[in-house]
């Protein structure tokens, strides 16, 4: 398909069936079919004249075939796409606008659904992103820096919607057993990675003498490229080593070292304080539930500001004698059981926010009806 061709494709939701032969060419790695939908993408998102249905489901392709996994399309996405969403998310932070009024102060319903659904849906590509590709050809991503630079700016991600929690979760924990079964070496010219070094520590894959060369590495680096979690889990390490250093009981160490790891994790999926939130306000609010017209899995979203995604509960690494470390087993088993009981929640939510649409749309239609 040509350039113009593909972006006919995003001029409505029955022209974006076509789009179909697109990603079937970029599941066979077609080079020159994925280069051209992507330069389509981004012309429509820098044009000012674009319209919004435009940018919305050329944002819906992107995330699509990111979904699929595929090296081409995150290096490409990664240079040509996340830079283009991080400016549209830092100006939307910058106005203090609310989602629904983004592509007009005085929206129609219409509108109103295509801005909610624009904003969230590249919030959420961005918080997911993050989480899959921290890290790539042994350097930090441009997913995670874009990640962090909104973070530090203040920037709040909503509870996952358009992506199935329960596969984010899958991806991540074989993004992390891959990155765990490689070789753990830096190039000369190539500074130590966050990623690359947490998962030296995740399942003990180091011995005595690499503790000194993990601790510089970690203390190396920068805590203004750094998430919340990521200096608390520095900080918890350091403690965790001077302990070390006083009582010389390596066996403590290894464990106290996976509860730190596994305490990393379980903030990144931990969404107790999104579901609570999101309940609360459904309860007080139920009015500002706007339902999304797109179809393909898009659902609707609130029209409040987006919640807080982390849970920033803290943790501290104290010394344990030998008697304790059975007990610090089962927490280590209890925390595993508790990721795996906020995934079930979160699945619970989504079925939750499917339930109030389709009563949604029943009161609508019934209004329809009485006012006709």
């Amino acid at each position: 398909m040509k350039l113009d061709e593909i972006k006919k494709c995003f001029t409505s939701e029955n022209h974006y069936k076509e789009i179909k032969q697109v990603k079937d060419y970029i599941l066979q790695n077609n080079i020159e079919i994925t280069q051209r939908a992507l330069q389509a993408v981004v012309n429509i998102l820098d044009d000012s004249k674009s319209q919004p249905i435009q940018k919305v489901l050329s944002t819906r392709l992107v995330k699509e075939i990111m979904d699929f996994h595929i090296a081409l399309v995150i290096e490409n996405v990664q240079i040509k796409i996340i830079p283009i969403y991080e400016e549209i998310l830092i100006g939307y932070c910058n106005k203090g606008q609310k989602a629904k009024q983004y592509f007009s102060q005085q929206p129609d319903e219409q509108l109103m659904v295509l801005g909610n659904t624009f904003i969230r849906l590249i919030s959420e590509c961005v918080f997911v992103w993050n989480i899959w590709h921290p890290s790539i050809d042994g350097q930090q991503s441009e997913y995670s820096k874009v990640y962090n630079n909104l973070i530090a700016k203040g920037m709040q991600f909503p509870k996952l919607f358009y992506f199935n929690s329960q596969k984010v979760k899958e991806f991540y924990v074989y993004s992390k057993e891959q990155l765990s079964t490689s070789q753990f070496v830096y190039s000369n010219n190539i500074q130590p990675d966050f990623l690359y070094i947490k998962k030296r520590l995740d399942g003990n894959q180091f011995q005595k003498n690499d503790l000194i060369i993990i601790r510089n590495e970690l203390l190396s680096l920068k805590n203004n490229e750094l998430n919340p979690s990521q200096v608390k889990f520095i900080q918890n390490f350091e403690i965790a080593y001077k302990d070390y250093e006083k009582t010389q009981r390596f066996d403590e160490l290894q464990i106290t070292i996976q509860s730190i790891c596994l305490e990393f994790d379980d903030e990144v999926f931990d969404k107790q304080a999104a579901i609570d939130a999101f309940q609360k306000r459904y309860q007080s609010n139920q009015s500002n539930f706007t339902p999304s017209k797109l179809q393909g899995g898009a659902g609707g979203y609130s029209t409040d500001k987006i919640s807080q995604f982390y849970s920033h509960g803290s943790m501290s690494s104290q010394n344990s004698s030998p008697n304790d470390q059975k007990e610090q087993l089962k927490i280590l088993n209890e925390k595993n059981r508790r990721i795996e009981q906020l995934l079930l929640e979160n699945s619970l939510l989504q079925k939750q926010i499917k339930n109030f649409e389709d009563q949604i749309h029943t009161l609508k239609q019934n209004l329809s009806q009485n006012i006709e």
